[in-house]
């Protein structure tokens, strides 16, 4: 159920992989732990948890076109525009 909700996405196989290894780990803890969750509650938190992951690496190459388009766009517009943005990189 999970790999083709997985395979639904398009990840790559590494990524698919490391997934796997990750749910993996989590079913571990889940049943090592001394709390008692139903079946349904098992299921339910891996499905959060690798929606969770997948948003996560979403979210990151949202993010990082959204700042390669603000770049494209300010090069073209106004060069000094960008000097406020670049010194907030540097921290």
């Amino acid at each position: 159920m999970i790999a083709s909700k997985l395979q639904r996405i398009k990840l790559n196989v590494n990524n698919i992989r490391a997934y796997h290894q990750y749910m993996e780990i989590c079913k571990d803890v889940i049943k090592s732990s001394s709390a008692k969750l139903d079946k349904t509650f098992e299921k339910l938190l891996l499905e959060i948890l690798l929606l969770y992951m997948v948003i996560q690496d979403k979210i990151r190459l949202v993010l990082e076109k959204g700042k390669n388009m603000f770049l494209q766009s300010a090069s073209i517009f106004n060069r000094k525009s960008l000097v406020w943005f670049r010194d907030s990189e540097r921290g």
